[in-house]
């Protein structure tokens, strides 16, 4: 998984590859009944990786949270929406939510987007009872 891949899962999206319809390129993904009726519905014609979520999708090529501001400032957003009533490592959140509001006023999308990814492995690697 990249690192792009991880701010697109913990912002909602799926990464799925899409093959060569009726081939043996075709992905496993494509052939489940329930994934037929969505390719049909969105006609997507170009073979490779693609984000999906719900009706939504896009090519991983242009969904680059490391290049587009305004993809990445909804991930920040997301995370800064966490919910923390109970959250039992609120001073290392506090601490991440700093260093990335750092990251993102000094208006360099590498370190924002770097920061965020090191938040979201710090989020991910929380047990469930401490999320």
């Amino acid at each position: 998984m990249t690192d792009n891949d991880l701010v697109a899962a913990f912002d909602g999206w799926k990464r799925i590859r899409i093959g060569f319809y009726g081939t043996p390129d075709e992905s496993k993904w494509q052939r489940e009944e329930k994934n037929k009726r969505w390719m049909a519905r969105v006609e997507l014609y170009e073979v490779g990786s693609y984000y999906i979520r719900g009706d939504s999708f896009d090519h991983t090529r242009y969904m680059r949270y490391d290049k587009d501001w305004n993809l990445l400032m909804r991930a920040c957003k997301k995370w800064e929406c966490l919910p923390t009533g109970d959250f039992a490592h609120m001073e290392d959140y506090v601490t991440l939510s700093d260093a990335l509001d750092d990251a993102v006023t000094l208006y360099e999308i590498k370190d924002a987007f770097k920061q965020l990814v090191v938040n979201i492995k710090w989020y991910n690697n929380l047990e469930d009872g401490n999320k």
